[in-house]
């Protein structure tokens, strides 16, 4: 608007009057109306050679820089100069009126044409304009002080500084009252047809400027670039011969020549602007009542970044385009100075709300504060939002829409006049913005889509949905606490969280553990990141971004309308179906409703028609053709032009990036993953092969799936897989592996074969070609772990040539597979020359001194070699000798496992005392030996100087009663020990305070192994009721202590400890009483999964352990060598058949092999495994 009041004050200063054009006063030199040709002047764009072209021609204008042209306004026809030399007289100089020609701008003469903005006989915007054009709206202007004149290059200044010689004195013209639009009829797509004057030397320039606005059409004039002065070229914008230059035929139902003012499509009205009516028949946008807070808008484009910049989809208006991409400055918060209560306007209270209602503020106002300066006040004063460009106030109009309130209107204007207004602070153009930084404004966009997931406009699936659903949760909740957040503390607000297409369907119950599930993952995420996070996930909805409307179809089914920043979509069936600017050609109202024609890339026009409200149709409008402006700003070559039926007010384009290409909007054909993947693989595989699936592998799979989180192991261990059954596995992990996702699929990855366990399977030979397959594949499988799985020497030789290309392989776990030496040379000979291969598992091998020799020489040259495992082997001292020269010669063990290798005393402290220095070591395992007096006083020095140990197993090593108080009073403030095994070790009463104190005090460890040590009773109640509080503990493991007269404690360790998951009760004469009393704790517990009653005589009490069945967490089950045949043990496993969890029970080393044949049927038809040969004797036997 600055730019229309120098305008209109400029011509103001010229004094005289410009009649209105087409009008019929002012004399004999007066322009006919536009369209209607009379007497001796042509209707302009065409006609009679009355007036003659311009350009040249005989008897009219020559082109400029022709020298026979007289000066604008001077006299007579004497020479004017080309534009590329001399100085040009201002516009309206004194002298007559050129023949045939142009009439002096501002003249003072009869024929002259009064200053834009005379008041007078001019006709009302909207009215009848066969009589001529309206004047430019506007208010009183003040009369502006004269400038000197200056000549100017390219453009003649327009204005004289004072009266020439010969030329009268002006005097100012009258004030010019303002004139406003009416309600409803917004303006057509024009430029103002006077040119943009460039000042050279002026010390207040003073120049005229075309008011800023986006014009879509190509048969819109705009604003000309200045014309060159090196090239007699005409200005741009002159019509073909026979008329003036700009003007169009408003009568004509086609523009002329290209430039002419945009006839509305199908509705032409002859004799002046069209008619707009919604109704039947005639189009006409005026829709009758105003809503609520005042008339509809004019709506027209703002900038509150760059008020002078335009950006149009002409090509005349290429020099935009560079401005455009202009980068804008880092954001700071301004300065703003806020405007004070008028003392003459009664002062009046709006309540201004976020769109949640969670946030309200009452601002104290007048009735002519502009919308700008109270929006600025309510973000800068009450809501401390700095980056308030990008959002809106709004108040509550007809058919339930939002009424957007004009920046530039009065409160008055707008109907806001008394108190109890409530007006809406929210963002209307869903677009991604650029360097937006305030994390108040990205609530708001963050409310924008949460509520319309929730009210379902942005349909989602189950899974995205329950993604989302967390991500509020920690917006809402803050981070997840198992005592704040139980499941069901939502049960009055799943609707606040889940959209009723999901929480209908589900139990409420369920969704909310789901939800929990996530919601933990989420812990120590800020509010804000989490609403980031939030709307970047919404990005994979097909209607994100979109305002969605209710409509009908032509032939009155209900559906709806999407309109987002990249077009509009309509719903087919459950998908929305999107039409996207580049292949839009047109839309606006009909009758009833709106309508739009899209014509495709192989030139296939289609129609669209949908019926809804009035202000529906207004609402569609307005925003299909803001987020239109925005894409024709960025992508001018590649957005069709199209004419609008509106013009809608939009900030500047820059403020946003493009519109997003990554949204799906053709929509998800399903959630898929790569657990869905392999899962739908492994199935698919044991169908082939008519496979039972192993339950341990779709139990974990499963879980990870509802659960929402990365599977990095593949756990098949004790499954009863045979060589078919691991060639169905490997098979799907390499199929699985290779999958390529779709665009049109949600995909997930949440596998990663880090992990595959398939130990105590009995593959045996011929499953090594699978093994194979699967380690010459490119699956990645970092850790190989097959115990006991009947290689032996054979196996080793067919793997070696495999792993000798295999270069992912970190760790290599053969324990109990009867290697022998020769079988370990193999593959330390295959692993050489494996850079990655460090952890090496070779236990229970049967290995002699020979393979300490090779071990020796392996872990001295090899430079990755920092874990070796190799208990459980026959070494003597000479063999343990060697391995232990060649392990001083390296710094890199982390890991040294050698329990159960019959070293002695003093071998053991020599390994010891040499560990001293070793501060890199984690994991030592040395338990099973003899340590004597020599080795366990080497073992308390050691934990008692600096070390970063993690696992210690010194079980049932002979450690004296002395070494262990000093082991305990070391270990009591130790915050690395993960693992402590160190059972069968006597304690006695010097070192018992130690001990108990250890376990009262110490909270890092999670795994405790302290059988066999000798407990008496009082002492077995005290351990017992402090291991029933401490949740740390994963794993307890009181084997061989005896529990016959603790049945009360060892029940309330099972139903109070929270965070045991295993527990070992192997050789502790469990009676009917005791095992009475682990089936009532584990009626309370619900986290142990591992349940081990070996060398107990439970022939008797098997009938209590029916009660298991109930438990929803135990898998595994260990009833070896416990006395009991197939007939006590069938009723047992026919009861726990009911079991959802149990995958494994165990029942090797009884008498149950001898009888299997007579119960084969039985026991086949359960829904878990029975183990009935030990693995162990399976592996000797072989």
């Amino acid at each position: 608007m600055e730019d229309l009041d120098d305008l209109t004050s400029m011509l103001d200063n010229l004094g005289g009057g410009l009649p209105p054009l087409g009008g019929s006063s002012g004399g004999s030199g007066a322009l006919p109306p536009l369209g209607g040709g009379f007497g001796d002047l042509p209707p302009m764009g065409g006609g009679p050679a009355d007036l003659p072209p311009l350009g040249g021609m005989s008897g009219g204008l020559p082109p400029l820089g022709d020298s026979s042209l007289p000066p604008l306004g001077g006299g007579g026809m004497s020479s004017l100069p080309p534009l590329d030399g001399g100085s040009l007289p201002p516009l309206g100089g004194s002298g007559a009126g050129m023949s045939g020609g142009l009439p002096p701008l501002g003249g003072g003469m009869s024929g002259g044409l009064p200053p834009l903005g005379s008041g007078g006989d001019l006709p009302p915007l909207g009215g009848d304009l066969s009589g001529g054009l309206p004047p430019l709206s506007g208010g009183p202007r003040a009369a502006s002080p004269a400038q000197p004149a200056a000549s100017l290059p390219d453009l003649p200044a327009m204005g004289a500084p004072a009266p020439l010689p010969g030329l009268p004195g002006l005097a100012a013209p009258a004030p010019l009252p303002g004139l406003d639009a009416p309600s409803g009829l917004p303006p057509l797509g024009g430029s103002s047809p006077v040119a943009t004057a460039k000042p050279v030397a002026r010390s207040k320039p003073m120049v005229a400027r075309a008011k800023p606005a986006i014009v879509a059409s190509n048969n819109t004039a705009s604003v000309p670039a200045a014309a060159s002065t090196t090239s007699p070229a005409a200005l741009p914008g002159l019509p073909a011969p026979g008329g003036l230059p700009g003007l169009p035929d408003l009568g004509m139902s086609a523009p002329v020549s290209g430039v002419g003012l945009p006839t509305l499509p199908g509705l032409p009205t002859p004799g002046g602007l069209p008619s707009l009516d919604m109704g039947i028949g005639a189009l006409d946008l005026n829709l009758g009542a105003p809503p609520p807070m005042g008339a509809l808008p004019t709506l027209e484009v703002i900038n509150p970044v760059r008020p002078a910049t335009s950006f149009t989809s002409s090509t005349a208006a290429r020099t935009a385009e560079d401005d455009f991409e202009a980068e804008l400055p880092e954001p700071v918060r301004p300065y703003i100075k806020h405007r004070p209560l008028n003392p003459a306007e009664p002062k009046i209270t709006i309540t201004v709300s976020s769109p949640d209602g969670q946030q309200k503020v009452a601002v104290d106002c007048t009735s002519d504060w502009t919308v700008k300066e109270l929006k600025d006040f309510v973000c800068d004063e009450k809501l401390d939002l700095w980056q308030s460009e990008f959002v809106e106030l709004s108040a509550q109009a007809a058919e339930g829409l939002d009424h957007w309130l004009d920046l530039e209107k009065t409160l008055a204007q707008e109907g806001i006049q008394k108190t109890g207004h409530v007006l809406t602070l929210k963002v209307k153009w869903m677009k991604t913005p650029r360097k937006l930084v305030d994390d108040k404004v990205i609530h708001l966009y963050y409310l924008y889509a949460q509520q319309r997931v929730i009210n379902g406009d942005w349909p989602c699936t189950r899974r995205l949905s329950l993604q989302l659903a967390a991500l509020q949760a920690q917006i809402t909740l803050g981070d997840y606490s198992p005592v704040k957040h139980p499941v069901g503390c939502l049960n009055d607000k799943i609707d606040l969280y889940f959209p009723a297409a999901i929480h209908s369907k589900e139990e409420s119950s369920n969704l909310q553990r789901l939800l929990f599930v996530r919601h933990k993952n989420h812990g120590g995420m800020s509010g804000a990141l989490a609403e980031r996070e939030y709307l970047t996930l919404c990005r994979n909805l097909p209607a994100f971004g979109s305002e969605i409307f209710d409509v009908k179809t032509e032939d009155g089914q209900p559906s709806k309308l999407a309109v987002a920043e990249d077009g509009f979509g309509v719903l087919e069936g459950t998908k929305y179906r999107f039409v996207t600017f580049d292949s839009l050609r047109q839309w606006g109202p009909m009758e009833g409703g709106l309508t739009f024609t899209s014509m495709s890339r192989a030139g296939k026009k289609e129609v669209f028609k949908f019926l809804l409200g009035k202000y529906q149709v207004f609402a569609v409008l307005d925003l299909i053709s803001g987020y239109y402006l925005f894409e024709k700003a960025r992508h001018r070559d590649n957005i069709p032009d199209v004419q609008l039926p509106i013009q809608p007010k939009i900030p500047d384009p820059r403020l946003f990036e493009p519109a997003a290409k990554d949204v799906m909007r053709s929509g998800i054909t399903r959630e898929w993953s790569r657990l869905d993947a392999f899962k739908n693989a492994y199935l698919s595989a044991c169908k082939d092969n008519d496979l039972k699936p192993a339950a341990r592998v779709l139990r974990n799979v499963n879980r990870a799936i509802d659960d929402e989180v990365v599977l990095k192991k593949i756990d098949a261990h004790e499954c009863e897989l045979d060589a078919t059954g691991l060639k169905a596995l490997v098979h799907a992990m390499i199929e699985s592996h290779s999958y390529k996702s779709t665009a049109d699929e949600s995909f997930d990855e949440n596998l990663h074969f880090d992990t595959l366990d398939i130990s105590n399977n009995l593959i045996a030979l011929e499953g090594i070609p699978s093994l194979k397959e699967l380690v010459h594949s490119d699956v990645p499988v970092k850790h190989l772990i097959m115990r006991r799985v009947g290689l032996g020497l054979k196996g080793a030789k067919e793997l070696a040539p495999v792993l000798e290309t295999n270069k992912c392989l970190v760790t290599i776990d053969m324990t109990g597979n009867g290697l022998k030496d020769a079988g370990l040379s193999v593959i330390l000979k295959a692993l050489k020359t494996n850079p990655n291969t460090h952890r090496y598992v070779m236990a229970d091998n049967d290995l002699s001194d020979r393979s300490c020799l090779i071990l020796g020489v392996m872990v001295q040259k090899n430079p990755v070699v920092t874990d070796l495992c190799i208990g459980q082997n026959s070494f003597r001292d000479s063999g343990m000798t060697q391995l232990l020269n060649g392990m001083k010669m390296t710094k890199r063990l982390r890991s040294l496992e050698v329990n159960d290798v019959g070293m002695g005393s003093s071998l053991s402290k020599a390994l010891l005392t040499w560990l001293l220095a070793q501060t890199q070591l984690r994991i030592l395992k040395i338990g099973s030996n003899s340590l004597g007096s020599p080795g366990s006083s080497a073992l308390a020095k050691l934990l008692s100087s600096p070390n970063g140990l993690v696992v210690l197993d010194v079980e049932s090593a002979d450690v004296n009663a002395k070494a262990l108080k000093a082991v305990f009073e070391s270990l009591t403030s130790n915050k690395t020990m993960r693992e402590l095994r160190i059972g069968g070790n006597k304690l006695d009463s010097k070192a018992l305070p130690a001990f108990l104190n250890y376990l009262k005090t110490n909270q890092a460890v999670r795994k405790l192994a302290i059988g066999g040590m000798g407990l008496a009773k009082d002492t077995l109640s005290q351990t017992l009721e402090i291991l029933a509080n401490k949740s740390n503990l994963l794993s307890v493991d009181l084997s061989d202590t005896d529990m016959k007269t603790s049945a009360r404690g060892l029940q309330n360790l099972i139903e109070k400890n929270s965070g045991m998951l295993e527990l070992q009760l192997s050789k502790c004469n469990l009676t009917s009483a005791i095992c009475t009393a682990i089936c009532n704790g584990m009626e309370k517990n619900t986290t142990l999964r591992r349940l081990e009653l070996d060398s107990n005589p439970m022939k008797t009490s098997l009938g209590t352990l029916s009660s298991l069945s109930k438990h929803r967490r135990l898998e595994s089950l260990s009833l070896r060598a416990t006395k009991i045949g197939c007939k006590e043990l069938l009723p047992l496993c026919e009861a726990l058949n009911s079991s959802r969890s149990l995958l494994v029970l165990d029942a090797s080393d009884n008498k149950c092999e001898k009888e299997l044949r007579k119960f084969q049927t039985e026991f086949s038809n359960l829904n878990f495994h029975v183990r009935f040969v030990s693995l162990d004797g399976a592996k000797k036997k072989k």
